[in-house]
């Protein structure tokens, strides 16, 4: 896709916040459920909690890391899920967005 069909689906991405669209850089974290349920079959009930704890310790190590560099970040709270696979150009029910943040230069 294009990069004006990319800003546009960036545009859609979070829940009434726009600030997303025009960020240098939208980190996504994501899961592909099918791969992680065949390694983690003892613990298969308990995955989703898992995954998004530690995308969640990811998260906030990234942002630890890019404020440390000079730069800001935002964590998006809440995102559409199909236009969120939409940017990964995800095909498959089985590929789980589970955080995104804007990264980019602070204005001044």
């Amino acid at each position: 896709a294009g990069y004006a069909a990319v800003t546009a689906i960036r545009r859609r991405v979070p829940v009434r916040q726009v600030f997303n669209a025009h960020t240098s850089l939208l980190l996504m974290l994501y899961l592909l459920a099918t791969a992680a349920l065949g390694v983690f079959w003892v613990a298969r009930q308990q995955l989703p909690v898992f995954a998004l704890l530690e995308a969640g310790v990811i998260g906030e190590r990234l942002m630890l890391s890019v404020v440390a560099r000079g730069l800001g970040g935002c964590p998006v709270g809440a995102f559409y899920d199909d236009e969120a696979g939409q940017l990964i150009d995800s095909k498959r029910k089985q590929l789980w967005v589970l955080h995104l943040a804007a990264i980019g230069q602070v204005a001044p």
